[in-house]
């Protein structure tokens, strides 16, 4: 799979860039629905979120998509895939670096002769 796309099934956990991944439980909730139990860790810090298939959740700065639930009920042959559905936003240099640098230049422009 992709870096976009994880795979989890019973007893395996998968660890990307910033979040380990696997599935707790799988059980229908009290409306019938079926709700996958995730846990996620980042940074140390655990969170357990109960989500149907559609469902979105936070990952630090990205979101993530519980996208697929295949297999289940069995008790051994299921598939949870998550999809990454947004980066965490990309800067090419710091803001406070970009302040300096056109800082510099205009002082620097100041100080040429004309």
């Amino acid at each position: 799979m992709s870096a976009d796309k994880i795979g989890l099934w019973r007893g395996i956990q998968v660890s990307r860039e910033k979040a380990d991944f696997s599935v707790m439980d799988i059980y229908r909730d009290s409306d019938r629905s079926i709700k996958v139990k995730l846990s996620i860790s980042v940074d140390g810090e655990e969170q357990n979120p109960a989500l149907g298939v559609g469902e979105t959740f936070p990952v630090g700065d990205e979101t993530w998509q519980l996208a697929e639930l295949t297999g289940w009920p069995s008790e051994d042959d299921w598939l949870v895939v998550l999809h990454r559905v947004t980066n965490a936003p990309r800067m090419t240099e710091p803001p406070s670096l970009a302040l300096a640098h056109r800082c510099l230049f205009q002082a620097s422009k100041a100080w040429l002769p004309q």
